[in-house]
């Protein structure tokens, strides 16, 4: 204000007036002037400032209080921070209903945090009770995530430092080895079962130190049993001695001779 212009407290409390014309100021301005009307006095400007700062100011603050417990929101697992700002937003809102209150902290709490006091049998109905127990869970929540990661690190470590079963490394085959599985023993010639006969010798193998019917290289198919049912009794085949003419070791088979007879 120009001094030399406005030179005393009517003129300068006249002059501010002028520019509160809007919302809550022009309301202000008009029951202010209504009043020193009535007094028939505006007072000193300095008391006109004072009056505006107690007014403005104060609800200046308020808004702001409100607006920050409306926008608070916990930071990630800062919950000892997210209730110290509410408390200082919370005390310059002037708010006193815990109902109010609660809403506020509860919808800027973590959405799990939230949900666990929510869920208890006795959920708190004052807002010191919701401070207490979200600090407890989000310690406990803490401590079990700590945990966890310790045992996951110690089961990472227990697969990567299992020793593996010892496989053998396979032998690689000799290209000019016999293959046993694919050698099919023929038919011996007359001269070749007289030696065998001679000297002893397998069969199969042409080695000595064992039958052809316990070749260990050659092992025999055993034959399969055939059994017939003999129908007439009275009329019993005749049995004789065989000589089988691959198996001229003296192992013997006997045969039936029947007679042309049909059973």
């Amino acid at each position: 204000i120009n001094a030399a212009i406005y030179d005393t407290d009517e003129q300068q409390i006249a002059f501010t007036l002028s520019f509160m014309k809007k919302e809550t100021a022009q309301g202000w301005a008009a029951t202010f002037t209504a009043d020193a009307i009535k007094l028939k006095k505006f007072g000193t400007f300095d008391n006109f400032v004072k009056s505006l700062e107690t007014t403005f100011c104060t609800i200046n603050i308020k808004g702001k209080a409100l607006g920050t417990l409306q926008s608070l929101n916990q930071d990630s697992d800062d919950i000892l921070g997210y209730i110290n700002q509410f408390k200082v937003a919370a005390h310059q809102s002037g708010l006193t209903d815990h109902s109010v209150l609660i809403c506020f902290f509860s919808e800027g709490l973590n959405p799990g945090l939230m949900k666990h006091i929510y869920t208890m049998d006795t959920v708190p109905d004052e807002i010191e009770a919701w401070y207490m127990k979200a600090e407890a869970f989000q310690a406990q929540w803490a401590c079990f995530n700590k945990i966890a990661a310790c045992h996951s690190r110690k089961k990472t470590t227990l697969n990567t430092s299992t020793p593996q079963p010892y496989l053998p490394t396979p032998k690689a085959k000799d290209p000019n080895a016999m293959d046993v599985d694919a050698v099919r023993i023929g038919k011996l010639t007359p001269e070749e079962r007289k030696k065998c006969v001679e000297k002893g010798l397998c069969f199969h193998c042409r080695k000595a130190g064992h039958m052809s019917n316990s070749c260990p290289t050659f092992p025999s198919t055993p034959r399969p049993t055939h059994v017939q049912h003999i129908t007439q009794t009275n009329d019993l085949p005749k049995l004789e001695e065989v000589k089988d003419d691959d198996e001229a070791e003296g192992v013997a088979r006997v045969a039936f001779s029947f007679d042309d007879k049909d059973f």
